[in-house]
């Protein structure tokens, strides 16, 4: 128990930093957080120090969450919720664009298909569908991937 005191108050001395809230937010935020968390292992101090540091970080980036949300509900919000409006949804979008364009490079839909160049390994068919792919630098050579239409298997050059 006593742990778990010295826990609290050291959640409560580090919301209490942020000049924009009230030391009744302060509290009611703070047991909001150890509501949600028990404690009786030591995975559930790492979850309420995580939780805490969490709301800390984003009620100092984005202090308006408090008018838009009650304690109770900004405990529940995703990261995701919580850092609209910062630096971290704008790094969020720019990477949900380079997945998407580093999954169209990959891709398996063949660019150009050969029948006569190139002869599988496996099935010894000239039926291989070639994708060429820059994955060095601009001043290196591409990547060339090849599938077999007959057995399906794969390989680069």
């Amino acid at each position: 128990m006593c742990n778990t005191h010295s826990r609290r108050l050291r959640g409560i001395h580090l919301l209490s930093k942020l000049k924009t809230l009230t030391p009744k937010q302060v509290v009611d935020i703070e047991s909001e957080i150890a509501k949600h968390v028990v404690y009786s292992a030591r995975a559930s101090e790492v979850v309420y120090e995580h939780k805490l540091k969490q709301i800390y970080w984003n009620l100092f980036k984005v202090p308006e969450l408090l008018t838009k949300y009650t304690p109770t509900q900004l405990v529940n919000l995703d990261n995701y919720t919580m850092a609209q409006g910062t630096d971290v949804e704008q790094w969020h979008q720019q990477f949900k664009i380079k997945i998407q364009s580093e999954e169209q490079l990959t891709s398996r839909t063949p660019s150009i298909s050969s029948s006569s160049l190139v002869q599988c390994r496996k099935c010894k068919s000239r039926d291989i569908s070639t994708n060429q792919v820059q994955t060095r630098g601009a001043d290196e050579a591409m990547t060339v991937f090849h599938e077999c239409n007959n057995c399906g298997i794969r390989w680069k050059s």
